[in-house]
Formats: structure tokens, C-alpha cells, sequence
């Protein structure tokens, strides 16, 4: 992921005269060129991007497979029949609505748990294919460069 191509700021930045020694007499950046400076940078960045993007997709997945877990159970319950499906939510819903305050909140609180507990769950399970993908997504991007 290497870029080799000069941006108008790059070309301001080369135009700068060189950077001005520290109390020691040592240029600031020892040994490194401007333009090493420039790719180490752009390095870091691509990589936080590729983090940011690969770390985004993995929390949205990880969700809609949270999210998906309910509608394949009930779907399992009802034979993969959707009209049976649609009846069954239907009376979750009206039981639900009858309910009285307390045993709403009771069902509120175990949904409360229990989601975010398979969103973690779901999440350990899968974590660790996630950091190979990365550390060789990130490693064959050190090879490119």
C-alpha cells in the first residue's frame, strides 16, 4: 500500500528549506530523509485505516449475527414455515402487551442480558480469526511496500 505519487503539500514541504539543527548541532530527524519521514506516515496512517475499516466490519458482522440469532430460532421453532413464524411472533407480541408492568420489566431485563451476553459471546468466538486476518492483512502490506 505504498504511495509513490506527490502531492501539492509534498511539493511545499520539499520546497521548505531543511530543518533547523537542535542545541547538539544533530538535524531533527537523524538519518531519516524527508521522504522516509513522509512514507512512515503514510504507512501509519494506511494502517489505521485498514484497522478502523477491517474493526468495523468485524462489530457490524458480529451484530447481524446477534441480531439474526431470535429470527433463526423462531424460524427452527416454526419448521421454516414463515406464516407459522409470523402467528408465533404475533403471540409473543399480544402476551407481551397483556402483561402487567412487572412482567414486562422482567422480560425487558432478560433481554437486556441476554443480548449483549451472545453479542460477547459471539464476539470471543470469533476474535480470533479477526486478529489473523489483520496481522496478515497488515503483514502483506509491510511486503508491498
Amino acid at each position: 500500500m505504498a504511495f509513490d505519487h506527490d502531492t501539492p503539500f509534498d511539493r511545499v514541504l520539499m520546497a521548505r528549506p531543511a530543518a533547523p539543527p537542535d542545541q547538539a548541532g544533530q538535524p531533527l530527524q537523524r538519518g531519516a530523509s524527508r521522504k522516509q519521514v513522509r512514507h512512515r506516515w503514510r504507512r501509519h496512517l494506511a494502517d489505521t485505516c485498514y484497522l478502523a475499516i477491517k474493526g468495523s466490519t468485524f462489530a457490524a458482522s458480529t451484530l447481524a449475527i446477534t441480531l439474526g440469532l431470535p429470527l433463526m430460532f423462531f424460524l427452527a421453532l416454526s419448521g421454516w414455515h414463515l406464516d407459522v413464524l409470523f402467528t408465533q411472533i404475533d403471540n409473543l407480541a399480544s402476551r407481551y402487551l397483556a402483561a402487567d408492568p412487572a412482567r414486562r420489566a422482567a422480560f425487558s431485563d432478560l433481554v437486556n442480558v441476554a443480548f449483549p451476553g451472545a453479542l460477547a459471546l459471539i464476539a470471543i468466538w470469533r476474535l480470533p480469526r479477526f486478529v489473523s486476518e489483520v496481522g496478515q492483512g497488515l503483514a502483506s502490506g509491510r511486503d508491498e511496500a
